[in-house]
């Protein structure tokens, strides 16, 4: 079998800051899509997933900045700045193949971000990353049971 959705969102919140206004609602990215090839006969069943979220707002971000409107000699003038905080956008390919002895035992293995894809977001500009999380593979090996 095959699925597959396509998700398109132009969302608006309250959020602003100083670059922005009518932000999207927090996390919701403007386009997202999924598709799944499985197959299921006999006790075996096997699954392939991907999944593409496009870049997305999570939030805003305050910084204390600094300006001298009288020179770089004359006390300065204390601001706080905000800018926003974005999700680059990002994929996700995850596959699981079962099989099921009989009624009352099974086993799974189940692989989760298969091509060790990275996270990361940016400061308001693509140019000034903010955070970045390592992507891993996991790998999950299960025995079912119904007793």
């Amino acid at each position: 079998g095959f699925t597959a959705n396509y998700t398109y969102s132009d969302s608006e919140s309250g959020f602003h800051n100083d670059v922005d206004s009518e932000l999207p609602i927090p996390g919701v990215p403007e386009n997202a899509f999924n598709a799944t090839v499985y197959y299921q006969n006999y006790g075996f069943e096997a699954r392939l997933s991907y999944g593409w979220r496009d870049k997305s707002f999570d939030s805003n971000f305050g910084f204390a900045d600094q300006i001298f409107p009288n020179g770089p000699t004359e006390p300065g003038v204390d601001l706080t700045r905000t800018y926003g905080i974005w999700n680059r956008s990002y994929y996700q390919i995850d596959a699981q193949l079962a099989y099921q002895f009989s009624d009352r035992l099974g086993v799974t293995l189940e692989a989760i971000n298969l091509t060790e894809q990275d996270q990361s977001q940016y400061l308001q500009y693509e140019n000034l990353p903010f955070t970045f999380e390592s992507g891993s593979r996991r790998i999950l090996f299960g025995i079912r049971g119904n007793f």
